[in-house]
């Protein structure tokens, strides 16, 4: 099985339940207290349409006959991170159940491609194990490490399958200078 991405079954259930409880939370004793309505409006409004404009999003259940407000807004402003959230949980699982582990280390030398036929070396500066992922990291893209006092941004998140290993000649080659 693939790493889950935010159009799996999985993780659309997750999220419209999520939604669901938030909204039920704020729509106590309404005409929209009926949590498999409210299920059902939200599949249909998150069929289609973006997660990050929660305005737009009211409208559009205010033509399925709701009675929206700025609170249902807010809440609904916030829906990428409750889809967020349960892609994070579907990965999570997903790690467990493939007993996926991380190929390489902390300050391993790796090959990623950055943009459309660039690959580049970076290192990796960190591993988050529950979501499969190392960030990446170039001081040729302006890359800072954690801690330093300048402003930027720490490197790229990217999943471990898409990482390559740097030959032994590379791999050697420092990416930031000694201080």
């Amino acid at each position: 099985m693939g790493r889950p991405t935010k159009k799996d079954e999985i993780v659309q259930e997750e999220f419209i339940s999520e939604m669901a409880n938030e909204i039920m939370k704020w729509q106590k004793n309404g005409l929209h207290s009926n949590l498999q309505r409210v299920r059902g409006d939200l599949k249909k409004l998150f069929m289609h349409g973006a997660r990050d404009d929660g305005y737009k999003m009211a409208r559009d259940l205010d033509h399925m006959g709701w009675d929206c407000d700025s609170e249902l807004v807010e809440i609904l402003d916030c829906a990428w991170v409750s889809e967020d959230r349960a892609l994070s949980k579907a990965i999570k699982k997903w790690v467990i159940e493939e007993g996926i582990k991380p190929a390489h280390s902390i300050g391993d030398f790796v090959k990623y491609e950055h943009k459309k036929n660039e690959e580049l070396q970076f290192e990796i500066t960190s591993i988050n194990v529950d979501q499969a992922t190392y960030r990446l990291t170039s001081e040729a893209l302006g890359h800072i490490r954690e801690g330093d006092k300048r402003q930027g941004t720490l490197g790229f998140i990217v999943p471990f399958e898409k990482i390559d290993t740097v030959d032994e000649r590379v791999a050697t080659t420092p990416l930031f200078e000694k201080e």
